[in-house]
């Protein structure tokens, strides 16, 4: 449910660039899509190997901010010092996201318990 929010984010932050909102939209789908896969890869290995090995804080901590760093840089074609400070921006905004709707869902659970 997040995703439209996040990319209307991206589509500000690289007005400049030319992209629709859709192509910023595929963008996303695009991240989320293989944070999704991941997660699934690292919940069998995790299974299969009686959770002897931890791969998801390893994934959250190293992976996944790569994996969108390279993507940012990939698909808008910036500089590094740019794509950084937008990769810290578009992370911040996705992270105050997270938790507010973290805690909307903890509210809603606590009202309807």
């Amino acid at each position: 449910l997040f995703t439209p929010v996040l990319t209307l984010f991206l589509w500000l932050l690289y007005v400049r660039r030319g992209f629709t909102y859709m192509e910023h939209l595929i963008f996303a789908f695009n991240v989320f899509t293989f944070v999704f896969l991941s997660m699934i890869i690292i919940t069998v290995v995790e299974l299969i190997s009686f959770d002897y090995v931890n791969l998801a804080s390893f994934f959250f901590l190293f992976i996944g901010p790569f994996y969108l760093y390279k993507a940012m840089r990939n698909f808008y074609n910036q500089k590094r010092f740019k794509t950084i400070l937008k990769f810290l921006l578009v992370s911040f905004i996705f992270v105050i996201g997270l938790i507010i709707g973290i805690s909307l869902l903890l509210l809603v659970g606590i009202a309807l318990y």
